[in-house]
């Protein structure tokens, strides 16, 4: 499988603690579509709250990829008034039950815009994601508002890049052979000419241990 990437998204509420416009039941379903619609549906808190949040769980991946390259967690958000307000990643591990939480902005304006944030490395591991762990993942978003402030979240998303787990492979150059036959029959002439051609030839050439180092650290080198 080549290169390439998939988003997956909200497909239940985990956690529903932040409120939710229309107030209706669940929440995932406020946040999760394709085409965002803004104000129409969104998840959102107003007034003062030192960190509040909503958790959800994820739909499959449907690519079967050969290594995951990282993930992004992208949320659609704004704010209504002039108030600084912040919007957290979060992520979720059930057993032993741990959040890890990043902020992705601080700087929201009262216009949607996307803030996304990578996860090289699943970071309740610190190994790299496997297709198991996203299909488990428990992901969502905290905000923290002040007194008069009021943040809505209109989309969230994750995009998992992957490729097919294989390193390039790069050709090592071959050196010519140097070596050069004369006849018996050739003159001391000839020869004092051929051989001031071969040292023309070879002057400014790179060594073949040279080409071998570059060529090597190319192979090795992490993608």
């Amino acid at each position: 499988m080549p290169s390439g990437n998939e988003i997956i998204r909200p497909n239940n509420s985990n956690e529903s603690v932040l409120h939710r416009f229309p107030n209706t039941a669940p929440s995932y379903d406020k946040i999760y579509e394709v085409i965002a619609d803004e104000d129409t549906t969104y998840v959102f808190r107003s007034g003062f709250t030192n960190g509040t949040r909503d958790v959800y769980t994820w739909g499959d991946m449907v690519a079967v990829p050969g290594r995951i390259l990282k993930i992004t967690h992208t949320v659609r958000a704004r704010k209504t008034t002039t108030a600084a307000c912040t919007i957290q990643s979060l992520l979720k591990k059930a057993l032993p039950l741990a959040y890890i939480i990043t902020d992705m902005s601080s700087s929201l304006t009262t216009s949607y815009a996307n803030y996304s944030l990578d996860y090289i490395l699943n970071p309740f591991t610190g190994l790299g994601w496997t297709i198991t762990d996203i299909n488990a993942i428990l992901a969502g978003l905290r905000v923290v508002i002040p007194v008069n402030g009021e943040l809505r979240v209109t989309q969230t998303y994750i995009t998992v890049y992957y490729d097919n787990g294989e390193e390039p492979v790069v050709s090592l150059a071959v050196a010519p052979s140097l070596s050069t036959s004369f006849s018996p029959a050739q003159s001391l002439s000839s020869g004092i000419t051929v051989a001031k051609s071969l040292s023309t030839k070879l002057t400014g050439t790179p060594s073949l241990s040279t080409t071998l180092l570059s060529s090597h650290s190319l192979l090795i080198k992490p993608d």
